[in-house]
C-alpha cells in the first residue's frame, strides 16, 4: 500500500483573481515534499526487490529471489544456466549456487565435493556431466552420497570407473540440506542392468534373453538370500516353490523336422583368441548334486557328459559319451561307461554274474549281436531236476537225475525264442528215462508230447527252436 496521499494537494488553491493566503501555498508546497518522499522511498523499494525484464538505466539486473517463495506460477521457456567448470583433477569444489548444470572434464582422478545446497526443507537438484578423456581417471563422488547407488554403472564405495571414454551425465539432489544425497545415472540404457537381476514371479520374454551376468528366476516367496549358494560360476538358476517340482522345457513345432535342443561349445585360450579343443577336454557336461547331512558336496557325485578323444582340427574332432557315478560310502565320482569315438561301449564294473539278474551288465529281455560275441567265460542258467518238470523260458540247461524213478521234462514254447538252445543231461546211469516233450510245436517234426527218451548210455541232448519247433541237435 502506498504512502502517497494526492488528496492532500488542495487542487483549487490559490484562486484566481484575489488575494491568496501564504499559507495555503505553504501548506501545498509542504504535502508535495513528503509525497516525493514517500515516491522516493516507494520507487527504491521497488528497485531492490521486483523481478525486472532488463538492468534499469544506471543499473544491474539481479533477480535474486533469496529463497522467497514463488507458488501457483505458469512458466515457459526457462533455461538453466551452464558453468563449464573445464579440465580437472584431484578436489573439486561443484558449488549449486552457481549454476543448475555444470560439466567437468577429466584430466586425471577426480574427487569432487557439494556447496551451495538449500537447507534441510528444501529440495535442491544439481545436474553434472562428466566428459571422460580416459578411462583409468576415476570420479569419487561425497560420502553423503547414499541413496540410489544400487545399480550405477561402475560405481563401487563411492568411487566410480567409467568403462569407456565418452560423455556421462548424473544428478545429484538432496532434501536434508546436504546430509544425504541421490545419485541417478541419466544416460544409463534402460536396456541393461548392472548387477544381478532377482525376479519373483513369472518371466516373459519376446526375443532373445542373454545372460551376460548371474540371472536368478524364482519362484519361491522365500528370498534367495535364504537358500543355498549356487554353484560357483552359476549364469542362471531356476527355482520353484518348496515342495514342487522344477523343470526347464525348451519345444519346437514346425514341418521341417527342425528338433529342440541344448548345446555347448568349448574351445582352449579365450573367447577374443579361441585355440583348439584338447585330447579328454570336457565339451559338455550334466552333472548331479544331491545334499548330504549339512550341506551340497562340493563336487557333483554324477556325471553325463561328451569328452574329446583326440586334438581337435578342422576335419577331425573325435569325441565320446562318458558315464561317471558314485559308489555307496564315496563321494566321489568315477568313469563307468564310455561310447567311444570308434562306436567300442566299455563297461567298467566288478560285480560277478551269479544269476540272470547281476553282473555288470544285465539285459533284461532279448539282445541281439550282429557279430561274434567274445568273452573270458559265457554262463548259462542251470536247473537241477529229480521230478517232472516244465522248462522255464530263461533255463539254458537242465541237469535231471532219474534215480527216485522216470520223470519228464516239457520244453517251453519254441515260439519267439529263434535260435535258443537248451541242452538236456542225464546225471546218473540209472536205466530209467527222461522223456522229451514241448508244450508248442514238435520235436524233430514229431507231435508235441510224443517224446525222447534216453537210454541208459545216452547222458545228454540239445535243442535248439527254429521259432515254431524244437529241432533236436545233438
Amino acid at each position: 500500500m502506498s504512502n502517497i496521499n494526492p488528496n492532500s494537494i488542495n487542487i483549487t488553491f490559490p484562486v484566481a483573481g484575489q488575494d491568496n493566503n501564504s499559507q495555503g501555498f505553504r501548506d501545498n508546497f509542504a504535502n508535495t515534499a513528503t509525497n516525493f518522499t514517500f515516491a522516493a522511498a516507494e520507487i527504491t523499494d521497488l528497485q531492490n526487490k521486483a523481478i525486472l525484464k532488463s538492468a534499469l538505466t544506471g543499473g544491474t539486473l539481479n533477480n535474486n529471489f533469496q529463497g522467497a517463495l514463488l507458488s501457483n506460477a505458469v512458466t515457459a521457456g526457462f533455461a538453466d544456466l551452464i558453468l563449464d567448470l573445464g579440465v580437472v583433477s584431484g578436489a573439486v569444489s561443484i558449488n549449486a549456487t552457481t549454476a543448475s548444470f555444470q560439466r567437468i572434464t577429466t584430466g586425471g582422478s577426480t574427487t569432487i565435493s557439494f556447496a551451495g545446497f538449500p537447507a534441510a526443507g528444501n529440495y535442491g537438484r544439481l545436474r553434472l556431466e562428466v566428459v571422460v578423456t580416459n578411462v583409468a581417471y576415476t570420479l569419487t563422488i561425497p560420502a553423503t552420497v547414499t541413496l540410489g547407488t544400487t545399480g550405477i554403472n561402475g560405481l563401487s564405495a563411492n568411487v566410480i570407473t567409467f568403462p569407456t571414454v565418452g560423455n556421462y551425465l548424473y544428478e545429484f539432489s538432496t532434501f536434508d540440506g546436504s546430509g544425504s544425497f541421490f545419485i541417478v545415472d541419466l544416460l544409463q540404457s534402460r536396456t541393461t542392468l548392472n548387477g544381478n537381476l532377482s525376479i519373483t514371479g513369472n518371466i516373459s520374454a519376446t526375443g532373445s534373453l542373454t545372460g551376460g551376468s548371474n540371472v536368478n528366476v524364482n519362484a519361491n516367496v522365500t528370498p534367495l538370500a535364504s537358500q543355498p549358494a549356487a554353484l560357483p560360476g552359476t549364469l542362471l538358476r531356476l527355482v520353484n516353490l518348496d515342495a514342487s517340482g522344477c523343470r526347464a522345457l525348451i519345444e519346437t513345432y514346425n514341418s521341417t523336422n527342425q528338433a529342440p535342443g541344448i548345446s555347448a561349445r568349448q574351445a582352449r585360450g579365450t573367447a577374443a583368441g579361441p585355440t583348439a579343443t584338447q585330447t579328454t577336454d570336457l565339451l559338455a557336461t550334466f552333472t548331479g548334486h544331491g545334499y548330504g547331512a549339512t550341506g551340497f558336496g562340493a563336487a557333483s557325485t554324477g556325471l553325463f557328459g561328451v569328452i574329446s578323444e583326440g586334438a581337435f582340427t578342422d576335419t577331425s574332432m573325435p569325441t565320446a559319451l562318458i558315464f561317471e557315478v558314485t559308489p555307496t560310502s564315496s563321494i566321489t565320482k568315477a568313469e563307468k561307461m564310455r561310447l567311444s569315438s570308434t562306436g567300442v561301449l566299455t563297461v567298467t564294473g566288478g560285480v560277478a554274474s551269479t544269476s540272470t539278474s547281476t553282473g555288470t551288465v544285465v539285459v533284461t529281455g532279448g539282445m541281439g549281436v550282429a557279430g561274434a560275441i567274445s568273452g573270458q567265460y559265457y554262463i548259462e542258467n542251470v536247473v537241477s531236476k529229480t521230478t517232472t518238470y516244465v522248462a522255464a523260458t530263461t533255463d539254458s540247461v537242465i541237469l535231471c537225475s532219474a534215480t527216485g524213478g522216470a520223470f519228464s521234462v516239457t520244453l517251453h514254447t519254441p515260439v519267439g525264442f529263434t535260435g535258443k538252445v537248451i541242452q538236456v543231461a542225464k546225471t546218473e546211469t540209472s536205466t530209467n528215462n527222461i522223456t522229451i516233450a514241448t508244450s508248442a510245436g514238435a520235436i524233430n517234426g514229431l507231435q508235441a508230447l510224443s517224446g525222447t527218451s534216453f537210454a541208459t548210455n545216452t547222458l545228454r541232448a540239445s535243442y535248439i527252436s527254429d521259432g515254431t519247433n524244437w529241432n533236436q541237435i545233438a
